[in-house]
């Protein structure tokens, strides 16, 4: 086996070879025990996942802008977020999925009653990540107080689409409800939506084309998967402080149902690296 060191956000890890086209990371890395396609290499999903794919974004990377009223420490969990979608890409891929820009505000947003009003905003072509401190506001724009975070990609609703251009996407994280220890990985989850993948499986009808959740057992690879469409998040109201919380089980890395659809996608669609 061919055996390479690689840097890691935690700890030095190995990168080693295993063939069939795929490295596998060992170690304490983010990725460890899973493979990691190889650039070029052939790739295939289930056929109860295709369904589950969107049209990917044609130009990478694209440019990432976060809003400014995010606190420092979630402002880096939302880098971290796309520092690993971003290894996972030019590792597979030899391109970064993002580039994190400027921060930046989009004022109108206080005043929406739906997260579609995004799309009418006359901004730059990016991916722009929206903080929601109130819960009041959350829930006029029609989302559950049980819900983390919401992505709208305005610039392509279709699966199976022409790979967008031109993009034009809102993620919404509940800052308000949302506890540190599950604020990373909801910004990891979001940003699969951003890429292109839907749930690998559902729990509340919330996926076009996903299996149920709870029909697949729970070591299956779509229940692994940070892009599942099921948590058990719970909104605890504490009187004294007079706020809602969600509360529930951390998400920190992804797994190999994220890695294999989201390679799949853009290989498939001519965007990896030839």
């Amino acid at each position: 086996m061919n055996l390479k060191t690689v840097s890691s956000p935690r700890l030095l890890a190995y990168l080693i070879a295993v063939g069939m086209g795929a490295f596998l990371f060992t170690g304490c890395d983010d990725f460890a025990g899973l493979k990691i396609p190889e650039p070029g290499s052939a790739c295939s999903v289930a056929s109860d996942q295709e369904g589950t794919l969107f049209a990917p974004l044609a130009n990478l990377p694209v440019k990432l802008y976060i809003d400014p009223t995010f606190s420092p420490s979630r402002k880096k969990d939302i880098r971290r977020a796309a520092s690993q979608w971003n290894r996972l890409f030019q590792y597979s891929l030899h391109k970064a999925l993002f580039e994190v820009a400027a921060e930046r505000e989009i004022p109108g947003v206080k005043n929406y009653y739906s997260g579609m009003e995004f799309c009418g905003e006359n901004v730059d072509e990016g991916v722009y990540v929206v903080a929601e401190h109130s819960v009041e506001h959350w829930t006029r724009m029609g989302y559950s107080i049980s819900t983390a975070g919401v992505t709208n990609r305005c610039s392509g609703r279709g699966m199976f689409a022409t790979a967008l251009t031109h993009p034009h996407i809102v993620v919404y994280l509940n800052s308000a409800e949302l506890s540190d220890d599950l604020f990373f990985g909801v910004a990891l989850h979001e940003f699969g939506h951003v890429l292109g993948l839907d749930h690998s499986c559902t729990n509340k009808g919330g996926g076009y084309a996903a299996l149920p959740c709870a029909s697949i057992p729970e070591n299956n690879p779509y229940r692994r998967a940070i892009m599942k469409g099921e948590n058990d998040y719970r909104a605890i109201t504490n009187s004294n402080e007079n706020r809602t919380y969600l509360l529930g089980t951390p998400m920190v890395h992804l797994e190999q149902n994220d890695i294999d659809r989201s390679y799949c996608l853009y290989q498939k669609a001519g965007l990896g690296a030839k």
